[in-house]
């Protein structure tokens, strides 16, 4: 049988202002009197087909064709300046996936593919008096002359099931990466024209799920992995509190190799208590670091002058965590969970905190439900972020901390319904019931 699926969807959106941004100050005066998104608008047409016929090489193939257009302006203004900024990025995605899954006579499950990708990035700025009208060349966001970014796989997934104790899944994989970019804006004076970067690596993965009785289950997962730099990560300038990150032609990829290890027991038949660690080591890790360029440490830009930084690549990084986790059935109408989490994050090469880590966070609910009734109620909680677990180069948004870093926190959730009939129900939902204050990290 032949099954197609056509998805058809269009967003758009008001300007959106950033409000961290209008809250920011220098010099005991605001720094901004405007900043805000554009509208953006993305349009998406996908077409899916599922296609089952038992054959020796697949049982069934899904296959998506797909396009997206996406659009996004960013425009500021400084506190009492006249001119008034705009940055406009427009970016098509094409993707092709053929997947086929072949299942054995005896469940064995194999699964391979292809997939592609290719993304057309176009990035355009100017400046404009708001008294006099006069437009103003502007560097872009992005490289001025476009960019082109293409990804290539192949993959194939193998998964068994001995004696029903324990499970084996393994795949492979090989991802081809080619990016272009093109610079012509000589207002940055950059000692370059283009950026093109192409790489190419295979990873891997193994788990092993063991069951070696009911109530306990152990697993074990090794993988690979392998990011080629992108377009967001060489191609843009970006300012943010005193630093602006400018190109760099340096940028390479990065390689994880990782471990983890997870155990459960089930107590009574309905409490399940379990507990994952896991550890990411990484190789030529992309981070942030001082840059010049053309001897210059410095640059102007909007009116404003910030040091500036670039992406590279430093040989280790690690990134650690610990999970626990409770769940209860405690009746037929009642169930308790609770998840709790760690993580911790180093650039070894430089003995610093790594960028985008979170405090410890969780979330504990309890949840009470009927033929005709439902009741949640659950708590969620976030732990210090220090200003010392920061790290150095802006990208932890020191700016909005307190002198401390971020405050823990922690916010009450309650939700209820009741169903009328078989086709109506109410619902009603209250959030951060004693409007705490926090800040999600």
């Amino acid at each position: 049988s032949l099954e197609m699926m056509l998805n058809l969807q269009y967003s758009t959106s008001s300007n959106i202002h950033r409000y961290d941004k209008l809250n920011d100050y220098k010099n005991d005066y605001l720094k901004y009197a405007e900043w805000y998104y554009g509208p953006q608008n993305r349009f998406m047409a996908a077409l899916q087909t599922r296609y089952l016929q038992s054959t020796s090489f697949f049982t069934n193939i899904n296959t998506i064709v797909s396009f997206q257009q996406v659009d996004e302006d960013r425009i500021t203004r400084g506190f009492g300046d006249d001119i008034k900024y705009w940055q406009m990025e427009g970016v098509n995605v094409y993707t092709l996936t053929a997947d086929f899954l072949k299942i054995r006579d005896n469940g064995d499950r194999i699964n391979y593919g292809v997939e592609t990708n290719y993304n057309i990035v176009n990035s355009d700025a100017y400046a404009k008096n708001i008294l006099t009208g006069e437009k103003l060349p502007e560097m872009t966001r992005y490289p001025d002359d476009g960019s082109i970014t293409q990804t290539y796989s192949a993959y194939m997934g193998y998964k068994k099931v001995i004696k029903q104790k324990l499970i084996v899944n393994s795949g492979i994989r090989y991802s081809y990466n080619h990016l272009y970019s093109g610079f012509s804006n000589q207002m940055l004076a950059l000692p370059f024209n283009e950026i093109e970067i192409s790489n190419g690596a295979l990873t891997g993965s193994l788990s092993f799920v063991y069951h070696p009785t009911e109530v306990w289950k152990f697993n074990l997962i090794g993988s690979t992995g392998f990011r080629n730099p992108n377009v967001d990560d060489y191609g843009k300038i970006r300012a943010k509190d005193e630093y602006v990150t400018v190109p760099s032609a340096d940028v390479g990829p990065e390689y994880a190799y990782n471990l983890e290890f997870g155990l459960s027991k089930t107590f009574e038949g309905y409490i399940n208590i379990g507990a994952t660690g896991f550890m990411t080591y990484l190789t030529d890790a992309i981070v942030r670091e001082p840059h010049t360029v053309m001897g210059k440490d410095s640059l102007e830009f909007q009116g404003h002058q910030y040091r500036m930084i670039a992406n590279t690549n430093v040989d280790r990084a690690m990134i650690n965590g610990l999970s626990f986790n409770i769940l209860a059935d405690v009746s037929k109408s009642i169930r308790f969970k609770s998840i709790l989490n760690f993580i911790e994050g180093s650039n070894l090469t430089q003995d610093v905190p790594l960028a985008h880590i979170p405090p410890m966070f969780g979330n504990t609910m309890i949840k009470y439900t009927t033929k005709r009734t439902f009741f949640q109620f659950d708590v969620q909680y976030n732990g210090w972020k220090k200003r010392g677990d920061m790290s150095p180069y802006g990208e932890d948004n020191e700016d909005e901390a307190t002198p401390h870093g971020y405050p823990s926190w922690y916010i009450l959730n309650a939700k209820a319904a009741y169903n009328l009939s078989d086709n109506m129900f109410i619902q009603l939902a209250i959030d951060n019931i004693l409007d705490n204050y926090y800040t999600t990290f």
